[in-house]
C-alpha cells in the first residue's frame, strides 16, 4: 500500500474497508490532491496467528461487509481472546469503533496496539489521523513528522504531511516539510510541484517561478509546471514570455497541443493583437480544419479587423462542414444585423430557433429585432419572456423591458429595465433605454443621473468578440 492511495479528508468507512475487506492493517488517510485506484493489499498468511483466531477474523470481515459492525466487532474480540498480541486486530477494532462513532473506545484499542508495538507504522498513522480528525492539527503534524523521521519510506510521509499542513493554512510548516523531502529526493517532481504551490501561497512569487523552471528542466513532460508558470507570467503581464512557454509546452506535449495553442491565442486576444491572433488561428485551422470554434474565432477576428465580408465567408465555410450548427447561424445573424441586412438577419435567427428552440441568445435577439422595428410586438413579448426564463442576464432583462416599453406597458418596463441596470450599469444600451423610460415617466432626477452616467460609457458592443471560454482553454 502507498500513501498516494489515500484521500484528503477522513473517511471512516474507507478505513474500515481497508482493514476488513482485503488487508490486515488499517492505514490512516493523509491529504492528497487526487485519489488513484486503491491497490489490493494481501492478507497475512494463515500461519501468522492461531487457526481459530484467523477464522474469527475472516468472519469479522464478512460481517462488516454485510453492514453489521457490532457483530464484526464481537468476532474480532473473539479473535483477540485467542491471539491477544496481534496488533492488526487491535487496529481493526479501532477502525470499527470509529465507524460506530465511538472515538474513546477506538482510542483505547489503538493504545493497546501501540503498547504492543510502539513502532508499528500503521498504528502511528492511525494515531496521527485520529488527532487530525479531532482538530488537533499541530499534534497530528507532529505525529506524521516523527514517523517520517524513522520510517523506511519517509518521502511519502513528508509529502502528505506538507499537503495536510497546507490544507490547514500552515504554509510555512508545509514548506519546511517539502524542503526536508527534497533533501532526501532532490529530483522529486511531486515535491517540487507542491513546494512551488506553497511558495505561491506564501506570496513568494519569484521563488515559485524558479521552482517551476527547475521542475520543467528536470521533467519537461509534466503539464502542470507550464500551466502554473504561465499563469504567473500572465499576472506579471509578461505575455510574450508566457506565449513562448506555451509554445514550448505544445511542442514537448503534442497530446496537449490544442490546449496550449488556445492559451497562446487567448493571450493575443487579451492584448487585442487581432492581426497576430488571426495569423495564429489560420495556422491552427490548417492543422485542425474541422474545429468549428476556430472558424468562429476566425470570423470574429476578421470582423474586428474591419473585414466583414471575410467574417461572413469564414462562417459560411464552417457551415459547409456543419450546416445545422445553431451557433454558427447565430454569429452570422449578428454580423448581418450590423451590416444592415435586417431581413437576412431575421431569417438566420429563425433558422437558429428551428434548430434549437431554446437558444436564449437568439430568442432575445429576435425579440429585440421586432421591438426596434415596432412590429410583431406580441411575438416579441413571447420571445423575450422565453429568453429571460432560460437566462435572466442583464441583456435579456433589458430586451424584455424594452419590449414592454414599445408596447406602452411602462410599469412592467420599469421593473425589468431597472433590474437590468442593477445587474450591468456599464452597458450603454441598458442606460439609454432606462433613461428614455425615466423621461417618459417624468422621473427627472433619475434621468439626469443616467445622462451623466451615459457620458462616461462607450457604445455597447452587440457583436461577438473573439474570445476563448475557460473550459476551452
Amino acid at each position: 500500500m502507498t500513501l498516494s492511495t489515500l484521500p484528503v479528508k477522513k473517511s471512516l468507512l474507507a478505513l474500515l474497508l481497508l482493514v476488513l475487506l482485503g488487508c490486515a492493517r488499517p492505514v490512516a488517510e493523509l491529504p492528497a490532491p487526487v485519489e488513484p485506484p486503491r491497490p489490493r493489499v494481501q492478507l497475512p498468511p494463515a500461519d501468522t496467528r492461531p487457526a481459530r483466531a484467523w477464522s474469527h477474523y475472516l468472519r469479522a470481515r464478512l460481517e462488516a461487509d454485510l453492514g453489521r459492525p457490532q457483530v464484526a466487532l464481537d468476532a474480532l474480540q473473539q479473535s483477540l481472546n485467542i491471539d491477544p498480541d496481534a496488533v492488526p486486530l487491535y487496529l481493526a477494532v479501532a477502525s470499527l469503533y470509529l465507524e460506530m462513532e465511538q472515538p474513546l473506545l477506538a482510542r483505547q484499542a489503538l493504545q493497546q496496539a501501540l503498547r504492543r508495538d510502539p513502532a508499528d507504522r500503521d498504528a502511528r498513522l492511525l494515531q496521527a489521523d485520529m488527532l487530525y480528525s479531532e482538530g488537533r492539527i499541530d499534534e497530528a503534524l507532529d505525529a506524521f513528522e516523527q514517523l517520517a523521521a524513522i520510517d523506511e519510506r519517509p518521502s511519502e510521509l513528508w509529502l502528505y504531511s506538507a499537503r495536510l499542513a497546507a490544507s490547514e493554512g500552515r504554509f510555512q510548516r508545509a514548506a519546511k516539510a517539502l524542503e526536508t523531502l527534497l533533501e532526501l529526493e532532490p529530483l522529486s517532481a511531486e515535491g517540487l510541484l507542491e513546494l512551488a504551490r506553497v511558495q505561491q501561497l506564501l506570496r513568494q512569487t519569484t521563488t515559485a517561478m524558479r521552482t517551476y523552471e527547475t521542475l520543467i528542466a528536470i521533467n519537461p513532460f509534466l503539464p502542470e509546471p507550464y500551466l502554473e508558470l504561465g499563469r504567473l507570467l500572465e499576472r506579471q503581464r509578461r505575455f510574450d514570455a508566457a506565449r513562448t512557454l506555451y509554445l514550448q509546452a505544445a511542442r514537448v506535449l503534442p497530446e496537449l497541443r490544442p490546449r496550449f495553442d488556445r492559451l497562446r491565442l487567448m493571450l493575443l486576444l487579451q492584448q487585442q493583437r487581432y492581426d497576430a491572433a488571426l495569423l495564429l488561428v489560420e495556422e491552427l485551422l490548417a492543422q485542425q480544419p474541422a474545429d468549428l470554434l476556430l472558424w468562429r474565432q476566425l470570423a470574429a477576428l476578421h470582423w474586428w479587423s474591419g473585414r466583414p465580408q471575410q467574417a461572413l465567408h469564414s462562417l459560411e465555410q464552417a457551415l459547409a462542414q456543419d450546416p445545422h450548427n445553431p451557433d454558427l447561424h447565430y454569429d452570422a445573424a449578428l454580423f448581418l444585423t450590423a451590416l444592415g441586412q435586417r431581413r437576412q438577419a431575421r431569417d438566420r435567427l429563425l433558422q437558429v430557433l428551428r434548430l434549437k428552440p431554446d437558444h436564449a441568445a437568439a430568442l432575445n435577439h429576435l425579440a429585440f429585432f421586432y421591438a426596434e422595428a415596432g412590429e410583431a410586438l406580441d411575438e416579441a413579448l413571447k420571445l423575450a419572456r422565453q429568453a429571460v426564463q432560460l437566462d435572466d442576464r442583464a441583456a435579456h432583462l433589458d430586451t424584455l423591458g424594452w419590449v414592454h416599453f414599445r408596447r406602452g406597458e411602462l410599469d412592467e418596463a420599469l421593473l425589468y429595465l431597472e433590474q437590468a441596470y442593477e445587474q450591468q450599469s456599464d452597458d450603454s444600451d441598458i442606460v439609454t433605454h432606462l433613461l428614455e423610460l425615466y423621461q417618459r415617466l417624468g422621473m427627472t432626477d433619475q434621468a439626469q443621473r443616467l445622462r451623466q452616467r451615459l457620458r462616461q460609457l462607450r457604445p455597447a458592443e452587440r457583436l461577438p468578440r473573439p474570445h476563448i471560454n475557460d473550459e476551452d482553454a
